[in-house]
Parts: C-alpha cells; sequence; structure tokens
C-alpha cells in the first residue's frame, strides 16, 4: 500500500487518506519490517495496510482458515538412549526460549558487544555480527510461538497487530487441521489438481471462458477428485476424525 493509504487503527477500523493509493494481492509476509524500510526510504509517508475480510458477495460471515499449527518438524531417533533424549530435549527447550529473554537474543543476534549493540534499545548486528550470526538456522530445528516483531517500525505492528485483533473472529479450523499425513504419489497429484490450477489462471488472462473453468472442476471432482475423497475417508476421516 503506497502513501497515506490504508491501514487498521488500534480498534482495527479502516482509515482512507489523501495521497497515491496502491493496491495489491498477497499474503501478510510481506507486511513487515524489511518492507516498512524499503517503503520510507522511497517516500517518508510510506505505510501498508490491509483491507478487513469480506465474503465473496460482500453478505454474511467471511472465513479464514487457519494455516497449519507447525510447518517443520524436527525428529528425533527412536534408538537413542534416554539420556541423549533428554539431552536433545533440553537443547531445544533452549532454542524455543521466548522471544525477549536472554537465551532468545543469544541465539539471534549473538554476544553483545561483539555481535550486537543496543541501539534504542534494540539490539542491532556489529559487522562481525552480520558475518558470523545466522540468526536463521537455529529456527528449523525449534523456536518458540510467533511474534510481531518489527524493531524500530513500531506502526508496523500497531498496524499489523490491529489488523489481526479486528480479523481474528473470521479464523476458522480447516477441517483434518492439526494432522500429519503423508499421502501416495497418485492422490497427492489428484489433490494438486494441477490441471483445475492452470485453467484457473487461463481464465485469469482472458485465454479461457468461465464454463470451462467448470467443466474441469466437473471432470475432477468426477475423477481424481473422487479417489482423493475415498482416500481420506479411508484412511484418515474413519481413522482419525475431522481434526476439527
Amino acid at each position: 500500500m503506497h502513501p497515506d493509504a490504508l491501514a487498521g487503527d488500534e480498534k482495527g477500523n479502516t482509515r482512507f487518506y489523501s495521497g497515491k493509493v496502491l493496491i495489491s494481492g498477497g499474503g501478510t509476509g510481506a507486511w513487515n519490517l524489511s518492507d516498512h524500510q524499503s517503503g520510507v526510504a522511497a517516500d517518508p509517508n510510506y505505510r501498508r495496510g490491509a483491507f478487513n475480510t469480506i465474503t465473496a458477495d460482500g453478505k454474511g460471515t467471511p472465513v479464514i482458515y487457519m494455516g497449519a499449527s507447525t510447518g517443520i518438524i524436527s525428529y528425533l531417533n527412536a534408538n537413542l538412549k534416554p539420556e541423549q533424549i533428554e539431552e536433545l530435549l533440553s537443547v531445544a527447550n533452549y532454542l524455543a526460549a521466548p522471544y525477549g529473554t536472554a537465551e532468545y537474543t543469544l541465539i539471534n543476534f549473538g554476544v553483545e558487544g561483539v555481535h550486537h549493540n543496543r541501539v534504542n534499545g534494540v539490539p542491532t548486528f556489529t559487522e562481525e555480527g552480520k558475518k558470523d550470526v545466522q540468526a536463521q538456522t537455529f529456527p528449523f530445528l525449534t523456536a518458540p510461538s510467533a511474534v510481531i516483531s518489527n524493531p524500530g517500525g513500531d506502526q508496523v505492528t500497531q498496524d499489523y497487530a490491529a489488523w489481526q485483533a479486528a480479523n481474528v473472529k473470521a479464523l476458522t479450523k480447516p477441517i483434518f487441521w492439526g494432522m500429519n499425513y503423508s499421502m501416495p504419489p497418485a492422490i497427492s497429484a489428484a489433490e494438486a489438481a494441477q490441471n483445475v490450477s492452470d485453467t484457473v489462471k487461463e481464465c485469469y488472462r482472458g485465454k479461457k471462458k468461465v464454463s470451462e473453468v467448470q467443466d474441469v472442476v466437473a471432470s475432477w471432482r468426477s475423477g481424481p477428485g473422487e479417489r482423493l475423497k475415498q482416500w481420506m475417508t479411508e484412511n484418515v476421516l474413519e481413522k482419525y476424525g475431522t481434526g476439527q
């Protein structure tokens, strides 16, 4: 969103301002400190915002499906000795120290005075820290609960948190949420529905008609979709439930 554009206030309300506005599609992953820094470098008035969720027809209650509760899983070898497992779990516990703790700061910013210094209270890398600290390595093993943190970009955190607070009421668990299962290749390909996805994209670009999208969806439902439904029913639903 371009300068003086659209943002949620502390109550999650949407505000419009005069000035240039650029509206684009995408996820909230771009709503961060890096985006803020590059934006204000180009225009001091830059501020990103987001519309509150709406339904396709503007009626009823919108739905936002929850993402996976975790994205990467670390496994321990079942053949390890009990004391080895306990040691590894203690390491994982240390790496999962909450945001703002001494452990968290050490893991993500290194040693103060060597790898980082405090600038207005914010850990800031030294030249040595930029070379030696690999802040994105350890989270692949284990990490604390996610937080909204944009040191030096307080407005970003306020706007993003306000938007979340205003839209959390639409959050819904999708079917099979939080369940970890692996599909055989043929079923995985059916779930991907590549032909449907490609046809939808072609429709976006004006190369396919809506009727053609409807036809390919119907074809998928009666073939790959039916096989997917049967596999999920027999191997997940009937054995473990819906996950909701």
